[in-house]
């Protein structure tokens, strides 16, 4: 190999070090922190800053090493390498004797927080282990004293206890009907929302287990209103609800319970068509959207929401639109109120040609 090639080998090689190197010098330290984030997540974890730590001690204890590699290699192949040997075994020493602290500390932080995590396992499991204890002895009480053995406010035990017995006997109406009218207060909506749902309740529990939602509203703040607003969402999917309990809850202050019951095909068409007209000028702009979109939505309403810059594209999709106003919103400078105009006047342009055919 001429001499002239020799140093630029040896420029290649050094610079090809350097590079995978910095590459693990990276890769390492940042694969570390995703690790240590499994095991302590958190929304502002500022380990990530002892990257600009890890990365260069990293290089320190890496270069070395494939410096030492590459010499070794080299010697076994007959070739003369001079590499900066003393300066390697330094930054190597320099760099371990800085990083130890830094490993003894992660490693010591990583046994700490999976020994944290086993024993909030431990703890989880005792309480587990309680409450089905709890649970078992509540299911006790009531099969020795019925589904009217608690007074309220319930325990978590004794709601899970009343919802496994009333599963293990659905058939019994007596006793559905006995938990709906008992277990009325706010620690026992678990039990309404879990009934609400069950197809095995009959149409008289459920106009109880309405009513006694209502009442709820009425009361104080209720802490828990995601839950009663299922209970309504419930109640109006139910194939047993009772027509009545559809109707009243179109005049109910839940605007989901109201829209819920609006889109059961159940509730009369007649009152669908008052909710429609009271939705249109409603404060919730879903509400406003929905009678828009609906084809019960009455002319009147259906015009002034297809006026409406917030709830005109939606009136543009509603199939008993006024031609005009039809042919106007097609012409809309909203794309989306353009388009479905447009698809909307399509698809009549078909039916017209279908019913000619």
């Amino acid at each position: 190999m001429s001499s002239s090639t020799k140093p630029r080998l040896n420029a290649y090689a050094r610079w090809l070090t350097i590079g995978i190197s910095a590459a693990l010098a990276i890769k390492l330290p940042l694969a570390w922190i995703v690790y240590r984030e499994t095991y302590e997540p958190r929304y502002f974890n500022f380990h990530i800053l002892l990257a600009v730590i890890y990365i260069p001690l990293a290089f320190g204890l890496i270069w070395p090493v494939l410096i030492g590699v590459e010499a070794w290699v080299m010697r076994s192949a007959g070739r003369d390498r001079k590499w900066p040997a003393k300066a390697a075994v330094v930054l190597f020493i320099v760099s371990a004797v800085c990083v130890t602290p830094f490993i003894l500390l992660e490693r010591r932080s990583v046994v700490d927080i999976r020994e944290a995590a086993r024993v909030e396992a431990l703890r989880r499991q005792q309480i587990q282990v309680q409450q089905d204890s709890l649970e078992r002895a509540a299911l006790a009480v009531i099969q020795a004293d019925g589904i009217t053995a608690f007074t309220e406010p319930l325990t978590g035990p004794q709601v899970d206890a009343v919802i496994s017995y009333l599963d293990a006997h659905s058939n019994n109406v007596p006793e559905l009907q006995s938990a709906s009218k008992q277990y009325r207060d706010p620690s026992s909506v678990r039990i309404m929302k879990h009934l609400s749902e069950r197809r095995y309740c009959p149409p008289e529990v459920l106009d109880t287990i309405f009513e006694n939602a209502v009442e709820l509203q009425k009361g104080p703040s209720f802490p828990n209103e995601g839950d009663l607003s299922m209970v309504f969402y419930n109640l109006a999917w139910n194939p047993n609800v009772p027509v009545s309990v559809l109707i009243k809850m179109l005049d109910n202050e839940d605007a989901g319970a109201r829209r819920a019951s609006a889109a059961n095909p159940r509730t009369p068409k007649a009152a669908r068509i008052e909710y429609l007209r009271r939705a249109a000028v409603s404060q919730k702009l879903v509400e406003r959207h929905e009678a828009a979109e609906s084809p019960d939505c009455p002319q009147d309403a259906l015009k002034q929401l297809a006026l409406d810059p917030a709830t005109s594209r939606y009136a543009a999709s509603n199939p008993n639109l006024p031609l005009d106003l039809l042919q106007t919103l097609a012409n809309s400078s909203d794309p989306a109120t353009r388009n479905r105009a447009l698809a909307n006047l399509a698809s009549r342009d078909k039916k017209a040609a279908v019913k000619r055919e």
